[in-house]
């Protein structure tokens, strides 16, 4: 049976000159991923999403180094992965990116909500470590955001009427905020944009993650090897949210998906037969380098999950090319019946999708047939 709410595909990018996803792709010479520190780039995407009525472009964005091997940075650069980053907040609006204060962050985003016309969404991350205290710290960074952008200007405070003046000064307060990590004494840097608080998005999973997005987002990037997988984290989620006043409902899921897609299924097969040739599957695992408390924990949780055991090549093939998200192989049709599957059983609301085409002409070919296949959703 079809699913009774409307579903969400979002492109799922990181700014960085190479690929994040399907790694070795760079190798491919058809592929435009070294062109990511150019305008031509983005124009390109975003135009790709319109024409492909995509809901919006979720762009991932960190500062520190790929560290956690051998405890050198080696390995990431042979590969490609995730280096060479450049600022997602020059190439476009709705990026996620980090200011230690939140009155220049606040400014930042009601200015970007402002020439976008309403379309600006904050996907909230904190750093990978010492979690605890960092999740206290941005409870205490949003509250003050919120402060900035729903308490300082009320509605109707620009005026713009003779004698009385442009803009009303009794609807305009000054914000008193002194938390333990951030003192502002200030007015709201600008006039309330559209939205006036853009859309939270949240990507964690730890307690202190969850914790977060039960109180403050409104879209969550999460993970999951199977729908009855994910099924379980949505329902804990929805009970978290409404034990913080909130509707189970305000939450929106999207689980990472990389769909392989072809007219047929063996068109689709070869393609991902030829991605595989561009990684060196038989290279031995040591995972004697790994420190613990970093995030190939996560990775470690999600491979207990699979419903059969993985080898070291399994799992470097699958991490190497898609990380741990779902990769269905096949036609338009098949690809919507494992979302419509995902969406009935997990109670999600749509996909993160990342993409292994890498030239211009095949990336619209597999936005058309992904469309093709939501419309069939």
């Amino acid at each position: 049976m079809a699913p009774k709410k409307q579903i969400h595909i979002n492109f799922f990018e990181v700014t960085c000159i190479g690929n994040h996803i399907a790694v070795g792709l760079w190798k491919n010479e058809v592929d435009n991923s070294r062109t990511k520190d150019t305008v031509d780039y983005y124009m390109w995407i975003a135009k790709l999403a319109d024409q492909g009525k995509i809901s919006c472009i979720f762009v991932a964005d960190s500062y520190g180094g790929r560290e956690t091997y051998q405890g050198k940075a080696d390995a990431a650069y042979r590969s490609g992965g995730s280096v060479g980053q450049t600022d997602p907040t020059i190439w476009v609006s709705a990026m996620a990116a980090v200011s230690k204060n939140p009155f220049i962050l606040a400014r930042r985003w009601s200015t970007l909500d402002h020439a976008t016309q309403g379309r600006l969404a904050w996907n909230v991350v904190t750093s990978y470590s010492n979690a605890s205290a960092k999740a206290m710290e941005a409870h205490e960074y949003m509250d003050l955001c919120y402060s900035l952008w729903e308490g300082s200007w009320e509605d109707g405070a620009q005026t713009w009427k003779k004698p009385e003046g442009a803009y009303d000064p009794n609807k305009i307060h000054k914000i008193f905020s002194s938390g333990k990590h951030h003192k502002t004494t200030a007015y709201g840097a600008t006039h309330p944009s559209p939205q006036r608080t853009p859309v939270i998005f949240q990507d964690g999973g730890s307690p202190q993650g969850k914790m977060f997005a039960a109180k403050h987002a409104e879209a969550i990037f999460c993970g999951g090897r199977s729908p009855e997988d994910i099924a379980v984290l949505v329902k804990e989620m929805r009970g978290m949210a409404e034990a913080q006043g909130r509707l189970g409902s305000d939450l929106n899921f999207f689980p990472s998906m990389t769909p392989i897609v072809g007219r047929t299924v063996e068109e689709a097969r070869a393609k991902y037969d030829k991605y595989k040739t561009m990684y060196p599957l038989d290279e031995p695992l040591d995972y004697n380098e790994i420190k613990e408390g970093v995030v190939i924990e996560d990775v470690g949780t999600n491979v207990k999950k699979d419903p059969e055991p993985l080898t070291p090549r399994q799992l470097g093939e699958r991490m190497a090319f898609c990380g741990g998200g779902n990769m269905p192989i096949g036609t338009p049709d098949m690809i919507a019946d494992v979302m419509e599957e995902w969406i009935n059983v997990g109670d999600i609301d749509g996909f993160n999708v990342a993409s292994c085409n890498p030239s211009p002409a095949r990336a619209w070919n597999y936005v058309e047939r992904l469309c093709r296949a939501r419309r069939n959703v």
